[in-house]
C-alpha cells in the first residue's frame, strides 16, 4: 500500500517480500516485479500524490467507501506501525 517496493533496490530489506525472498512463493508470484504490477503500483502512487494523500490513506479511504467495511491492519515491523 505504500509503494515501498518501487524504490531503488526493491525497497527496504526488512519489507515482507524482501525479508522472505524465495520463501514467499505465493506473494512473489502475485506481486513480483512484473512490468504490469510495477506500472499499476506507480499509477496508484501517482494518484495518491495527485490527491494530496499517502497511498495508504487512499487505500483506507477506498475500503471505507465499500459496503460494511472492516479494515484490518497488519504489519511486519514497528517502523510500518509507527507511520
Amino acid at each position: 500500500m505504500q509503494g515501498k517496493y518501487l524504490a531503488k533496490g526493491g525497497g527496504p530489506k526488512d519489507a515482507r517480500l524482501n525479508k522472505y525472498k524465495g520463501r514467499y512463493a505465493e506473494a512473489e508470484s502475485r506481486y513480483g516485479p512484473r512490468p504490469n504490477v510495477v506500472a499499476a503500483v506507480q499509477a496508484y502512487v501517482d494518484l495518491a500524490k495527485h490527491s494530496g494523500i499517502s497511498p495508504t490513506a487512499l487505500a483506507l479511504r477506498w475500503v471505507m467507501m465499500q459496503f460494511n467495511p472492516c479494515p484490518c491492519r497488519g504489519t511486519v515491523s514497528r517502523f510500518v506501525q509507527a507511520r
